[in-house]
């Protein structure tokens, strides 16, 4: 036993300096890392003040090598990739530094200014959703109705039925097809069952007009003030005006005075209304003669129609369809954040992962993910669904075909694309220089 006592010193002694060698290197690096992480950070945050962008990309790079936790570094990184125009890369860089468990609030609260800087509103009213779930703090509701009500005065300057077409030129309202119950909203051939108007003539419309859609043989147009109006078929009192006419009637009818509706959606016999708050209502088969509130959904951010089918977007990121005559809401995809009717009561969707669901046809090179989605390629932001084509917007704003024998095409556009919409029968494509490109049955678009 005294034999023992008398080793176990000498034989404690080299394990007891290295330790304390380790614990004074780690010490000393620690300092080291730290001090040089924070001159990267001084040095980025200079570079990005000048709008050096690479340089203050390279700097807060630098300092996030150092402490990966650093989440002014992490900011300021994408800060640097926005200001340089890559919002792709800037959003990554933050999505990749938050817990999706709990969302840290700074973090959280710069992506959402990415996503609307980049023309990604739907990623944003998601991304605040789960902040007021998460905190209910009034200060995310105010932003929540913010970036709504951005997100709803993006134009509709196009929208048609099967009867008619409505188009907005040079802050004109036009119509054209038929006019047999004043859907037209002007007198040409009112009541007329065989006279068909073959161009675009003024509407009459007494407002600006924002945004338009048909339903049927109704027709309705929401004006730069926020009311919504209507002209034709009433005789299921989809107007909402609380009794119903089957007579053709000239002119437009103002069916809200309280400026906050988004959009209208009709479908024969029924109108639905989504208003800035992102409440939805209804009026006509199964919602009765006036306006009704639907109850039962959180915000709804998207509300389309294509035929007899009604689809809706919520904040929550869940795509609900509804068919014509019915009360039951079909769920047809979570975490969606971009949709486009198609026809025959179907729907092609974009969820956040970059996947597309709903496809008829695809790329053959595109993988293919577990739960039956795509993934191209490439990054798409915005789709849209016509007769003809699928039409997909990627990160870099350029705007691509997807045609039935799985060929992707870019198409030459004489302006930047402002918005991207369809409703299965047609896609619509909005231009910087106020020009539209109408894709219906035939492979080229139609210039308008």
């Amino acid at each position: 036993m005294e034999t023992i006592k008398a080793n176990r010193g000498p034989l404690l002694l080299p394990l007891l300096l290295m330790l304390i060698t380790v614990a004074a290197y780690g010490v000393w690096n620690t300092l080291f890392s730290t001090a040089t992480a924070a001159s990267c950070l001084t040095l980025g945050r200079q570079y990005l003040s000048e709008l050096n962008f690479s340089g203050a990309i390279l700097e807060f790079s630098n300092a996030i090598a150092m402490d990966p936790c650093n989440k002014e570094a992490q900011v300021g990184l994408a800060q640097a990739y926005a200001g340089s125009g890559q919002y792709d890369m800037a959003s990554q860089v933050l999505e990749e530094a938050m817990d999706s468990s709990r969302l840290d609030r700074d973090l959280s609260e710069e992506l959402v200014k990415i996503y609307v800087d980049s023309g990604r509103e739907s990623h944003a009213i998601q991304l605040i959703e789960q902040l007021i779930r998460q905190t209910d703090e009034e200060q995310y509701y105010q932003l929540l109705q913010q970036v709504l009500e951005l997100y709803f005065q993006q134009p509709r300057p196009y929208g048609a039925s099967w009867d008619q077409a409505l188009l907005i030129r040079d802050g004109e309202l036009s119509s054209r097809g038929s006019n047999v119950l004043g859907q037209l909203g002007t007198d040409h051939w009112l009541g007329d069952p065989q006279a068909v108007q073959e161009e675009f003539l003024p509407a009459d419309f007494p407002g600006e007009a924002l945004r338009v859609s048909c339903g049927g043989q109704t027709s309705y147009v929401v004006d730069r003030s926020g009311d919504l109006w209507a002209a034709g078929e009433n005789r299921w009192g989809q107007m909402g005006l609380s009794y119903g006419t089957a007579l053709p009637e000239n002119g437009w009818i103002r069916l809200t005075d309280t400026g906050d509706v988004a959009t209208a959606v009709g479908l024969p016999g029924q109108l639905f209304v989504l208003r800035t708050d992102g409440s939805l209502w209804q009026s006509g088969v199964n919602g009765g003669q006036s306006l009704t509130k639907l109850e039962q959904f959180p915000p709804i951010i998207a509300l389309e129609g294509s035929g007899e089918t009604c689809y809706i977007l919520t904040s929550q990121g869940k795509l609900y369809a509804l068919s014509s005559g019915t009360d039951q809401w079909q769920l047809l995809g979570s975490d969606v954040v971009d949709f486009s009717p198609l026809s025959g009561g179907r729907a092609v969707w974009l969820t956040a992962d970059g996947s597309l669901y709903g496809l008829p046809y695809r790329n053959n090179q595109w993988q293919t993910d577990e739960k039956g989605g795509v993934l191209p390629e490439f990054s798409v932001r915005r789709i849209a669904a016509s007769s003809s084509a699928i039409l997909l917007e990627d990160a870099q704003g350029r705007l691509l075909r997807l045609t039935s024998d799985g060929q992707v095409t870019e198409m030459a556009l004489a302006a930047p694309l402002t918005n991207l919409y369809g409703d299965g029968s047609c896609g619509v494509a909005c231009l910087e220089n106020g020009e539209l490109l109408l894709w219906q049955q035939d492979a080229e678009p139609a210039h308008l």
